[in-house]
């Protein structure tokens, strides 16, 4: 069987999305999906200090993370986790003398959950964030009650 050639406009975003897809599986992800569950794991897509209309908050460092940690607890909840369920943290930051304000703000969520703090987490400096974000992060956890969504 040959394949027809796909007319061109279609063909092109086809290549670009493979493209994004095997360059980048995490912003491929993020275009479509909040998260995505591959067996026993939940991965959420990159998560900034925004609103839920897209707007970043305002306040610098320390309000984004507080603002990307809700987000991310509350698509924890929306599948069913908690913090306990988190088994890696990746955080993105411009700066890395604002990793430890970043940690902070994790610490404080865990803490405030009871959780344990049992994650890996990993920090990598980036230097243009999407949409002028100064900190994002990539989150995955593991045994959720995949009943509640």
């Amino acid at each position: 069987m040959r394949l027809r050639p796909l007319p061109s406009a279609k063909a092109d975003l086809f290549h670009a999305l493979t493209f994004l897809y095997q360059t980048s599986s995490t912003l491929f992800l993020c275009m479509f999906r909040k998260s995505i569950r591959v067996n026993h794991i939940l991965k959420l897509s990159q998560q900034r200090g925004s609103l839920s209309n897209g707007v970043l908050v305002s306040g610098g460092v320390a309000a984004e993370a507080a603002q990307m940690v809700a987000n991310v607890r509350a698509l924890l909840t929306e599948a069913g986790c908690q913090l306990n369920n988190v088994l890696s943290i990746v955080n993105r930051v411009t700066d890395l003398a604002n990793q430890t304000v970043v940690d902070l703000a994790w610490t404080n969520a865990f803490v405030a959950e009871g959780a344990r703090i049992r994650y890996v987490g990993q920090v990598q400096q980036s230097e243009v964030l999407y949409g002028g974000a100064l900190v994002e992060t990539v989150v995955k956890a593991a045994d959720c009650d995949w009943n509640q969504t």
